[in-house]
């Protein structure tokens, strides 16, 4: 084992104690990133068996949890009203559950599941920023925000009150705008950017 003290005090030792062990980071990054794209590829391929997930969910620090939650949800996200998800909410393939861990939705139709090799050229979990938004969070958002307009215009014109120009053009601006957003963030995603990867060798 290496001597603490002694490393500590000699500064050649010290950086090359650095150096072996930001080496041994760099490749465990590696294998958690190599695990968790085979271990998503697997509940997808499957659709039932999430115990490889919940495996690796259970040995990481509480960030890089969320972030493999963030990162997972980004994924397998399925936008409310679309082939995969004829709901009226936005859902994800891959869910999870405090008390159960990731478990697969039954209840979506197929999803544009990814390649492992599409995986493996995504931005690895741990890199989310996890103090941003999740793309589920931003997505139901959006639908609500979209709803509320929706709601509100439905009602003027079922009760025979006339908005004023600037209300009603606000309304549809706010539809429009949540709408453009919405696909955006759909477009905007590791898939894109995982397929121009792969197909760029």
């Amino acid at each position: 084992m290496t001597d603490l003290h002694i490393t500590a005090n000699d500064n050649g030792k010290l950086i090359a104690f650095i150096g072996e062990t930001v080496k041994s980071y760099q490749s465990v990054a590696i294998s958690l990133h190599q695990s968790a794209a085979m271990a998503l590829f697997h509940a997808c391929q499957y659709r039932d068996d999430c115990a490889a997930l919940n495996a690796l969910y259970n040995g990481l620090r509480i960030n890089d949890q969320t972030a493999l939650k963030r990162w997972i949800a980004t994924l397998t996200l399925a936008p409310a009203n679309t082939e995969a998800n004829p709901g009226n909410e936005p859902a994800t393939l891959v869910g999870f559950k405090k008390d159960k861990g990731f478990f697969v939705r039954k209840g979506l139709k197929s999803v544009d599941v990814f390649t492992l090799d599409e995986l493996l050229a995504v931005e690895p979990f741990y890199n989310k920023d996890v103090a941003k938004a999740s793309a589920l969070d931003l997505f139901k958002l959006l639908e609500a925000l979209a709803k509320v307009a929706k709601t509100t215009d439905k009602r003027a014109t079922d009760n025979d009150i006339t908005l004023p120009d600037n209300v009603r053009d606000l309304l549809k601006n706010i539809s429009k705008v949540t709408d453009e957003a919405k696909l955006a963030a759909a477009n905007d995603d590791e898939r894109a950017k995982a397929r121009s990867n792969v197909a760029n060798g």
